[in-house]
């Protein structure tokens, strides 16, 4: 989360903006609930410059919404979940 943060503040100073990709979705029952806050709470904090949210560990195609954390009738972002092949 640290690495995390500190790049996420690097690049609002360069005015950068930022897609994330990442196995696990915010939300997920396999995300720890203190871990998932942390990470939530650094979504909402950046969310003017983070443009898209990717993810996969999902076996189906979704598209979920993301609430504030601190405010949920506002939106955060939009997370897109790409299904894995499985045999």
């Amino acid at each position: 989360m640290d690495w995390l943060l500190e790049t996420f503040l690097k690049s609002e100073e360069l005015k950068e903006v930022v897609y994330l990709i990442s196995h696990i979705p915010v939300g997920d029952n396999y995300f720890s609930n203190e871990c998932a806050k942390r990470f939530q709470a650094i979504l909402n904090r950046f969310d003017h410059i983070i443009k898209g949210q990717f993810y996969g560990h999902s076996h189906q195609d979704e598209i979920k919404i993301v609430h504030n954390y601190f405010n949920y009738d506002e939106i955060s972002g939009v997370q897109f979940i790409a299904p894995s092949m499985t045999t």
